[in-house]
């Protein structure tokens, strides 16, 4: 069964991406979203392309997974898939940041938390308001990066996930230092270590 192995080349294709085996990955998405693109299930093969996008991102083949995350959207919403579509967009604002567009970033992360406030997802929600963070330390807008890191490592320890607090904690560190204030810089930071030593980052 044909439909039966794309399937399962997508699941492969997961467990090589969280390997950060993103080539063979990248080669099993793409043969999968060949497969559903000839039988004509369109969702399947977008989901294919979005994830395949994802490790494109990772292999800095930028105008491929551009593409792909625009195709992929545009099949979400054709299907009604709203949350689908706006984790497309996500993907996009992560790209865009990578490429030092930051302030299409900043736009497409603010409809992506918009979106996701109103879905009603807390944690894509804090997600953005991380991402934020980052874009702003590129811009070496430290206030806004500092508010926006607060924010976020607030959003995360409500909800009990300990990587992206600590993730937040060591985005205020960076900001906090740039602005001279080291004692809440290395209070942060003491906040960040345990938390990336109990998660082995």
């Amino acid at each position: 069964d044909k439909s039966e192995i794309a399937k399962a080349r997508v699941n492969y294709a997961n467990l090589l991406h969280r390997q950060d085996r993103h080539r063979e990955a990248e080669l099993l998405y793409r043969r999968a979203a060949e497969h559903f693109e000839s039988t004509g299930d369109e969702l399947s093969a977008a989901r294919c392309w979005f994830n395949r996008a994802n490790t494109l991102v990772q292999l800095f083949r930028f105008p491929e997974a551009e593409e792909l995350y625009r195709k992929s959207e545009a099949v979400y919403l054709k299907h009604q898939q709203e949350l689908d579509a706006v984790d497309a967009l996500w993907g996009r604002s992560w790209l865009h940041m990578l490429e030092g567009k930051f302030h299409v970033a900043l736009q497409e992360l603010a409809e992506c938390e918009s979106s996701y406030r109103r879905i009603g997802r807390p944690l894509r929600v804090a997600s953005c308001v991380l991402d934020r963070a980052e874009v702003f330390l590129n811009l070496n807008l430290f206030d806004d990066a500092r508010a926006s890191a607060i924010e976020a490592e607030t959003r995360f320890r409500k909800l009990g996930v300990r990587y992206e607090t600590a993730k937040a904690s060591y985005y205020r560190a960076v900001a906090a230092d740039a602005l001279g204030h080291g004692s809440e810089a290395r209070k942060a930071l003491n906040k960040a270590l345990p938390a990336f030593g109990a998660e082995r980052n």
